[in-house]
């Protein structure tokens, strides 16, 4: 029998089953212990934010009871801000609900309803230059419009974007910044009236926001950095969730510090888990069993001819999906994506280097298929075809058998740069990344210095001077055991559409008592990675930890 399809998300429907669930969120608390005293909780402030009618903004009011429920002090933050790449035909409506449904959680915790705060002459300044708002709003561009190119051209038929966002910031920093003990705003180190060296505080001791840092998200997450306060971010597929403390989630900001926190601490039996591990996640990624289905792990073209030596290169630059690395703003060494390959190229004209530019074999998918076209951008800098060649996301070629046969690896920020380094591959980085400074990388902040990097690895991996140290083989092998298996929940509980219907319809007490989580209100409570609190658990439990952890998706 043929199994019945799931119920579609409506958002309207949405908004009136999250109303019935704050009753049920009641009766489960009404039938609970009653807590003992002791020092009050944290205080949180969750952004409650309207996005395209997807289940964002519900996935916040869930995440609000829960931390209410452990005993935070919870403040609701509704900003339905008009701003660019959130507007579209229903926004009123969408707004219009939303209103109504914050009404009913304000029984339970205080609204501050951000988008309506007037701007005064005493107000605080905007937060950020003209550069970065012009780069805040290009990466959303970028990642709206699936593409660089067009991201440009949005940005020129618009230049009068910046003022609405720089006026939001100083909204939000009106809202975020320090105050005195009786709510008076701090200017400088004192308020009229008060004595010097008086003490003030933010208002939250952290914020939740619902994810990475498109759009209203990215605003928070500058002013929250200019104050020194601490939030959590999430990043969210079908099925998968991530969440991070002080960075964004979906460039796995806070996995660093677990690495530092908890590598000396792994025994034997350990490292013996994580190697096998990793061996196994590295030999499904390469034989297309990662569960996307995107690398063929062919090493021949479709003719049947080998094509061993026509993969070798000296550098392999690896494109990641452009739209998926927005938000960032962690260019350093070049500008864009377009800029980087064009430069490459260029050097390798100018030292007679040969270059492959590998794009990233999700864009074979036509649900990930961006608008930049890279075949053209390469054909167009080396016309030629003597020091470039493009293989397309659908090339029957492997990204692994290229990294084997090149002798160094350039990634933009994808996992392929922690693969490489298991590999044995030295990787150079232009940018702002995560697996940047643990020695299995190096990193440049200009185009001269990368390719006096570049130059000088090519000269060494020729003559084979420095191969990747042991430890710092075990740092990448760690990076990628988080990744693979730590950083992600595998559970129905994100704002996707899809799981909504499904997280929605289990009563609060049933979804939150699972191991999945428990981990996340561990994490949310204790101001903790998630990837650390599941690494010990899966470390403590040993060779069996697979029954009970599931491979997240690549």
């Amino acid at each position: 029998m043929a199994a019945a399809p799931s119920p579609e998300f409506r958002f309207e429907a949405a908004c009136s089953v999250m109303e019935a669930r704050l009753a049920e969120w009641e009766a489960w608390e009404r039938g609970m212990a009653p807590r003992g005293g002791g020092a009050p909780g944290a205080r949180v402030a969750v952004l409650v934010a309207p996005w395209l009618q997807t289940g964002v903004p519900f996935f916040s009011l869930e995440v609000a009871l829960r931390l209410r429920q452990m005993g935070c002090r919870v403040t609701l933050l509704f900003d339905a801000a008009d701003l660019t790449f959130n507007r579209y035909s229903g926004f009123g409506d969408e707004c219009a609900l939303l209103e109504h449904l914050v009404g009913s959680f304000s029984r339970h915790f205080p609204v501050v309803r951000v988008d309506t705060l007037p701007i005064t002459p005493q107000s605080p300044a905007a937060v950020g230059d003209d550069t970065f708002w012009s780069r805040l709003l290009f990466e959303n561009a970028v990642l709206t419009l699936r593409g660089e190119a067009a991201g440009r051209n949005y940005m020129a038929k618009h230049p009068a974007l910046m003022t609405d966002w720089r006026q939001h910031s100083r909204l939000v920093m009106s809202v975020l910044q320090p105050r005195l003990d009786d709510g008076v705003a701090l200017e400088g180190d004192t308020a009229p009236g008060v004595a010097s060296g008086t003490a003030a505080h933010p208002p939250y001791d952290w914020v939740f926001l619902p994810e990475s840092g498109l759009g209203l998200t990215g605003i928070y997450i500058r002013v929250m950095n200019e104050l020194g306060m601490r939030y959590t971010t999430c990043d969210f597929a079908a099925g998968e969730l991530a969440v991070c403390m002080d960075g964004v989630a979906a460039f796995f900001d806070d996995l660093p510090g677990v690495l530092r926190t908890v590598m000396p601490t792994l025994d034997d039996e350990n490292w013996a888990t994580i190697q096998r591990c990793t061996e196994q996640e590295l030999d499904d990624a390469r034989h297309g069993r990662d569960g996307h289905d995107v690398e063929s792990g062919t090493h021949a073209d479709p003719d049947g001819r080998n094509l061993d030596e026509e993969l070798e290169s000296d550098v392999l630059l690896c494109l990641s999906y452009r739209p998926e690395t927005a938000l960032v703003l962690r260019q350093c060494a070049f500008a864009s994506a377009e800029a980087w390959i064009r430069a490459v190229i260029a050097w390798a004209k100018a030292n007679r280097r040969y270059v492959i530019v590998r794009q990233h074999p999700c864009e074979s998918l036509p649900e990930y298929l961006g608008t930049d076209d890279y075949a053209e951008m390469v054909a167009d800098a080396d016309p030629s075809g003597n020091v470039a060649r493009y293989v397309a996301a659908d090339d029957e070629i492997s990204t692994y058998a290229l990294v084997e046969r090149t002798q160094v690896v350039l990634p933009f920020s994808s996992r392929i740069g922690v693969e490489a380094g298991i590999m044995g591959k030295p990787v150079l980085l232009g940018l702002k990344c995560f697996y940047s400074g643990f020695g299995f990388t190096e990193a440049a902040s200009t185009p001269k210095d990368y390719f006096a990097d570049l130059d000088r690895m090519l000269k060494e991996a020729t003559a084979r001077k420095v191969p990747v140290a042991q430890e710092d083989n075990r740092k990448a092998r760690f990076l990628y055991f988080l990744l693979g298996v730590c950083a992600y929940l595998e559970n129905t509980f994100t704002p996707m559409p899809e799981d909504c219907v499904a997280w929605m319809a289990t009563p609060p007490r049933q979804l939150w008592e699972t191991t999945e989580l428990a981990d996340l209100t561990e994490a949310l409570l204790e101001h903790r990675p998630l990837s650390e609190v599941r690494c010990r658990r899966a470390l403590s439990a040993g060779p069996t930890f697979r029954a009970s952890f599931q491979r997240a998706p690549r």
